[in-house]
């Protein structure tokens, strides 16, 4: 039997797009009812802060459609319509973002040994620092944390205030070179604070180094750049993408010379670690080792640490109580690059490679934050000449810069404790 298809309406012609399309539209209708539903919570606890929800799928996503500085103008302007004592939302495409402002709200947050998982940015730092502590989550963290927050104790800070001085003054001859021309501090302030992280927390002198604490912060701040064009440029996140560019390549070299530092900094201390191991064992097997070792501790003067002695170097670690002689010594911390090849030669928590992450990402974050730091507090410094008197009445007066001087600077108050350093 003949059927006449030419009166057929076309759209209910079962061709291969309308079959398509017949089944396609109700999946999407029933997967978004499902993503609803699954988000429902979410949904109801987003509603109760304050905040723009923005467009459907987009949300606030438009608005970061420009370069890093009018997105922090905008946001900055936007802050101004909200009670900045309470938490405001944010939505960028299905991404509920929470900005918090009261002080208290933040240390609920950061004191948290739960809520530690960063966002899936970070990943972006992984060829870089590895699984370090600014990437790791769970038990992993909590056992590396665990291990390493006694190396930045208040203790071994205070014994290295004599390097902290030296590299300070180093630091405000090569500014006086200077003179009356423009310069970026915080140019001065990496390269400062590198070669301080060296000489204490790594225990090596940096003049040992093949590379200097300029370039490896230049090279630092240079893939900042990287990561933080990577995340915003959303077409630049995906892997396969990135690689294609130039900025790969760029990648790729700034981590070598990156890389070439630590590798450097561990291969020097393990040989060290190993020799001392060694001298050790010869003199445990000395009879007259033990008296010649007590006799040597008790008449060492510690005036100034010299470079490239770290706690980990001395027969004994000192901390400020030692080395002030003010009452009875505490309990003796290692440094942080030899309590990590201690362990790792051990076979305690932690493996070669991630003593490596550890120092690249202790290397990045305790040079980035105090250099950022010290810059902001010395162009504040430059801004106010009254305080900028004061300090120099300090100088004047003959005062040593010791622990137990800074603590007593009370016109600085807390926050000038990590700063005042810098500035001798």
């Amino acid at each position: 039997m003949a059927v006449d298809v030419q009166g057929i309406n076309p759209l209910f012609m079962l061709s291969a797009f309308n079959l398509f399309f017949y089944l396609l539209t109700p999946a999407l209708v029933l997967w978004y009812v499902y993503y609803r539903m699954s988000r429902k919570q979410l949904y109801e606890l987003a509603h109760k802060i304050q905040g723009s929800d923005g467009l459907p799928f987009l949300g606030n996503a438009l608005d970061f459609l420009r370069d890093s500085h009018a997105i922090f103008h905008k946001i900055y302007e936007k802050s101004f319509e909200f009670d900045l004592t309470k938490p405001a939302k944010m939505w960028i495409g299905p991404r509920l973002m929470i900005f918090l402002t009261n002080p208290k709200d933040v240390e609920v947050i950061l004191s948290s040994n739960v809520y530690i998982d960063k966002s899936p940015e970070y990943r972006l730092f992984e060829p870089w620092l590895g699984n370090g502590l600014l990437i790791s989550t769970g038990d992993k963290w909590k056992a590396h944390r665990k291990l390493i927050a006694p190396t930045f104790h208040l203790n071994v800070l205070k014994s290295f205030v004599g390097l902290f001085n030296v590299n300070s003054r180093e630091t405000v001859n090569k500014l006086r070179k200077m003179g009356n021309k423009e310069f970026d501090i915080h140019d001065f302030m990496s390269e400062c604070t590198v070669e301080i992280l060296l000489e204490t927390a790594m225990g090596v002198s940096k003049k040992t180094q093949k590379k200097s604490g300029f370039e490896y912060a230049a090279a630092v701040m240079k893939m900042c750049d990287i990561l933080h064009m990577r995340h915003t440029h959303l077409w630049m996140k995906p892997d396969f993408i990135f690689n294609f560019t130039k900025y790969a390549k760029q990648q790729v070299g700034l981590l070598d010379l990156i890389h070439s530092l630590t590798n450097n900094v561990l291969a020097k201390k393990k040989e060290e670690y190993f020799k001392n191991k060694s001298q050790l064992t010869e003199l445990s097997d000395s009879p007259v080792a033990e008296e010649e070792v007590i006799e040597t501790n008790s008449t060492t003067e510690v005036e100034e640490v010299p470079y490239g002695n770290s706690f980990g170097q001395s027969a004994g670690l000192k901390d400020d109580l030692d080395v002030d002689d003010d009452g009875i010594g505490e309990k003796k911390r290692k440094a942080f690059l030899d309590l990590l090849i201690e362990c790792s030669e051990n076979g305690v928590v932690l493996s070669d490679q991630e003593v490596r992450e550890q120092v690249d990402t202790i290397m990045f974050e305790g040079h980035d934050t105090t250099a950022a730091g010290s810059s902001f507090f010395l162009c504040l410094m430059g801004a106010h000449k009254d305080i900028q008197v004061k300090k120099r009445a300090c100088q004047v007066l003959k005062f040593s810069i010791s622990f137990t001087f800074i603590v007593f600077v009370l016109y600085t108050g807390k926050g000038g404790r990590r700063t005042i350093l810098d500035i001798r």
